[in-house]
């Protein structure tokens, strides 16, 4: 996957109430969980949000190197629109709306090229 679609990480959901996959994913194939997606399937059940890196070590230590460099690009964005990215305009005194990560690396990639 890394080679054919660059891909950076491999995601998935785990049921709260599968304790074999879960074990299965963070002690033999080394994925993390980030967190715990509410009422993920149709019977209300929660899921885990696993992730598992495809980058070397190096190329994680140069994307931590790029994460620092991208805040600084961000708060350009933000000075140059006068807010956060991908805030709508005329939804003032309302909360931004949540931006899914491939939109987020979309803006961030947008902004570097500026």
């Amino acid at each position: 996957m890394k080679e054919t679609y660059n891909a950076e990480y491999v995601s998935l959901h785990v049921r709260k109430s599968n304790r074999a996959a879960l074990g299965l994913y963070t002690d033999t194939l080394g994925f993390v969980n980030k967190g715990i997606e509410a009422k993920y399937y149709a019977d209300h059940e929660d899921a885990y949000e696993m992730e598992k890196s495809l980058l070397t070590p190096e190329e994680e230590a140069a994307r931590k190197k790029g994460d620092s460099e991208g805040e600084k690009k961000s708060s350009k964005v933000k000075a140059i629109t006068g807010g956060e990215v991908g805030k709508e305009e005329g939804t003032e005194g309302e909360a931004p709306k949540k931006l899914s990560k491939a939109a987020r690396r979309r803006a961030a990639r947008k902004a570097a090229r500026n």
